[in-house]
């Protein structure tokens, strides 16, 4: 895809969905900024997206839950409520 006014392309792929989890990939100018992994209500941390991030280091991995009551990390993983993420998101 051109962009002949220079501005940057934002992809957002779903990688996964079962169940109640999703998991996006977001790309900007075809480059990994992101990975996500959305939850309803589970707050135990992913392994299925520290294993991502294994290979897609230079992405900041986010597990998002919906109905979480804290904020909490584990290594490079941050766990935001919904809420929260979508206050603070910058790409």
């Amino acid at each position: 895809m051109t962009n002949e006014h220079h501005e940057s392309v934002i992809f957002l792929n779903i990688l996964m969905a079962a169940d109640d989890i999703f998991d996006f990939l977001c790309l900007v100018d075809n480059n990994p900024v992101l990975l996500i992994e959305v939850k309803v209500s589970d707050d135990t941390f992913s392994p299925s997206l520290l294993r991502f991030h294994q290979y897609l280091s230079e992405a900041k991995p986010y597990q998002i839950v919906y109905n979480l009551k804290h904020k909490k990390s584990k290594g490079p993983v941050k766990m935001l409520p919904v809420h929260e993420f979508l206050q603070t998101i910058l790409l």
